[in-house]
C-alpha cells in the first residue's frame, strides 16, 4: 500500500488529529516546565548561596547566570532531550485517539528499512561536507575561527549521536508522516499535499533565530527542506531516507561552524562572530545542493518520479471509524 494511504489503518475524524496536536503539545510543554522549574530552583539555590550579598537579585540576572555556568554541551543535552518527550507526548496521544499502529507513520514497508536511514544520512552528509570545502576554496576562512576543543567536541557530539535521532523522528513524523497522511484523507493532489506541508514545515520552525533574523530567505529555505523531504517520502514509501537527510542535515549544523545566531549553542570545528548568512547566493547553493542529492537518490533508491502526478487512490477496504 501506499505511503500516504496509510491513514486507512486508523480512525479519522478530523478532531482526532485536532486533540493529538493539541493535547500532545500541552502535556509534553506540561512535563517540561516542571522539569525546567525544577532545574531552575536548583539553579536558583546554587546562584544565591554562591553570591549572599545578592539575596535580591532579579530572575534575569539568574537566568543569565544559568546560561554561563550550566555548560555548553548540559545546556545542549536539555534541550534535545526535551524532544524525547515531545515525541513521546505525541505517540502517546496518536495511540489515544487514533488507534493506529505506530509502524503506519513510518513506513509503509513490511519493517523499518535501515539501510535507506544510513544510505541517505551518508549521500546527504558527505555532499554537504563537499559543498563546506568548496565554499572554503572560494571565500576564504576570513570569517571563520578553528575553535575545535576534543574533549567537549566529542561529548557532544555522543549526546547529538544518541538525542538527535529523536529531535529529527519527531519532526519528520509528524510532519512527513501523521500530517501528510491526515491531508491525503481528502486531498488526492499529491503536489498540493507537498506544498501544504512545507508550509507548515516552515512556519514550524518561524521562532528559530535565523528565521527572526533573516525573514523571507530564512523562512524560504526551510520550505525548500520541507519539498525536498516531502518528495522523498512520497518516492520512498516511508520516513527512512528523510529522516536520514534530516539526521545528517541538523549534525552538520551542531557540529561544524557555530554562528552567533545558533538557537542551540554546541561545541563546533569552527566558529563565527557573524550570524548565518541566508541571501540569493546561498539559497540558489542549497537548491543545487539538494538537486544532487535528489539526482544521485533516484538511481539509488530506484525512484519513479511519475508517481508524482498520479492522484491519489482511496484502497478499496474500509476505512477504521
Amino acid at each position: 500500500m501506499e505511503f500516504l494511504n496509510l491513514w486507512i489503518n486508523r480512525k479519522n475524524q478530523w478532531w482526532r488529529y485536532l486533540l493529538t496536536i493539541v493535547v500532545s503539545l500541552l502535556l509534553s510543554l506540561f512535563v517540561v516546565m516542571i522539569i525546567a522549574g525544577i532545574v531552575g530552583l536548583f539553579i536558583a539555590a546554587d546562584y544565591v548561596a554562591s553570591a549572599p550579598e545578592m539575596q535580591n537579585v532579579s530572575v534575569d540576572q539568574i537566568i543569565e547566570s544559568s546560561k554561563e555556568n550550566i555548560g555548553t554541551n548540559t545546556n545542549l543535552a536539555i534541550s534535545l532531550a526535551m524532544f524525547v518527550l515531545t515525541l513521546a507526548a505525541f505517540l502517546l496521544c496518536y495511540k489515544w485517539f487514533h488507534k493506529g499502529r505506530i509502524k503506519d507513520l513510518l513506513t509503509a514497508s513490511s519493517k523499518f528499512r535501515y539501510g535507506h536511514f544510513f544510505k541517505a544520512a551518508g549521500i546527504y552528509g558527505i555532499l554537504n561536507i563537499l559543498v563546506f570545502c568548496v565554499d572554503l576554496l572560494i571565500m576564504g576562512t576570513e570569517d571563520l575561527e578553528f575553535s575545535f576543543q576534543p574533549g567537549p567536541f566529542f561529548i557532544g557530539l555522543a549526546l547529538l549521536v544518541v538525542l538527535l535521532p529523536f529531535q529529527t523522528l519527531y519532526e519528520e513524523i509528524t510532519m512527513r508522516g501523521y500530517i501528510q497522511q491526515g491531508l491525503a484523507v481528502k486531498i488526492k493532489n499529491k503536489w498540493v499535499i507537498i506544498l501544504i506541508s512545507s508550509i507548515l514545515f516552515g512556519l514550524m520552525h518561524i521562532v528559530n533565530a535565523p528565521i527572526v533574523e533573516h525573514g523571507a530567505w530564512a523562512i524560504s529555505t526551510y520550505m525548500l527542506m520541507g519539498i525536498c523531504l516531502s518528495v522523498c517520502a512520497i518516492l520512498d514509501n516511508g520516513l527512512e531516507v528523510v529522516w536520514g537527510i534530516h539526521f545528517a542535515n541538523n549534525l552538520l549544523s551542531f557540529t561544524v561552524i557555530s554562528y552567533s545566531d545558533k538557537d542551540i549553542p554546541s561545541h563546533t570545528l569552527f566558529s563565527s562572530a557573524s550570524s548565518s548568512t541566508f541571501d540569493v547566493l546561498s539559497v540558489c547553493v542549497f537548491v543545487v545542493t539538494i538537486g544532487i542529492f535528489l539526482a544521485i537518490a533516484t538511481k539509488v533508491f530506484n525512484w519513479d518520479w511519475r508517481s508524482l502526478n498520479q492522484k491519489i487512490e482511496t484502497p478499496a477496504v474500509n476505512a477504521v471509524e
